[in-house]
C-alpha cells in the first residue's frame, strides 16, 4: 500500500520495500505525447500511464517481446511519480518490527 497522511491515521506502515512510480508509454513511432498497452499498440489511444514496473516488464522484457505482441511501444521521460510501497499493520502492532526486520 502507498503511504498517505490519511491512511497513517488508522494504520502503521513498514519501511518501504518497493518504489514503483508511474511511467508514460507511447507507440515507438509516435513523437508526440497526446488504456491498455494493447489498445496503445492498436492505435486506439495515444498514451498509457501505468505503474512503471508493469509497463517496463511488458515493453522491455525479453519474455514479453519474444512471446508477446507488445513490440513497438516505448517508455518516455522520467517517472511521473515516485511512491514507496509499504506493508500495513494495525496501529501499535507487535508484528511491525518483525516485518521491518524481514
Amino acid at each position: 500500500m502507498i503511504i498517505t497522511e490519511e491512511r497513517s491515521k488508522t494504520v502503521a506502515f513498514s519501511r518501504p520495500y518497493f518504489k514503483p512510480g508511474l511511467a508514460i508509454a507511447i507507440r515507438a513511432d509516435n513523437q508526440n505525447i497526446t488504456i491498455a498497452l494493447q489498445e496503445l499498440l492498436n492505435g486506439n489511444v495515444d498514451v498509457v500511464i501505468n505503474d512503471a514496473p508493469i509497463t517496463l516488464y511488458a515493453t522491455i522484457s525479453s519474455y514479453a517481446i519474444n512471446r508477446g505482441n507488445l513490440q513497438g511501444i516505448k517508455v518516455i521521460g522520467k517517472l511521473l511519480t515516485e511512491e514507496f510501497y509499504r506493508i500495513t499493520t494495525a496501529k501499535n502492532s507487535p508484528y511491525l518490527s518483525l516485518i521491518n526486520q524481514g
